[in-house]
């Protein structure tokens, strides 16, 4: 059998995004209520929230332009392409 090899790369070590720390505060119908550390409110909607998330979770909001994830994902398909072709 051959081994297959899964490269996980941080990609905060190529972009920078810039992130909030947030706290799920409360359901409201359809949507999330989010706390940010600074009390602002921000609502979303529950359909949209990562699996696992409820009430009292910690979340981040992270901020990103589309040409940051542009970049991001050139850089990314480079990264892993090297690494490949390195280790072979």
């Amino acid at each position: 059998m051959k081994n297959t090899i899964i490269y996980v790369i941080l990609m905060k070590n190529y972009i920078e995004r810039k992130s909030i720390s947030c706290k799920v505060d409360r359901f409201e119908d359809q949507r999330s209520i989010i706390k940010t550390e600074d009390g602002q409110e921000i609502s979303w909607p529950i359909k949209d929230l990562p699996s696992g998330v409820g009430v009292g979770s910690l979340v981040n909001l992270i901020l990103t332009t589309s040409k940051n994830n542009e970049e991001e994902q050139g850089q990314l398909a480079k990264t892993i392409l090297n690494k490949i072709f390195k280790d072979k």
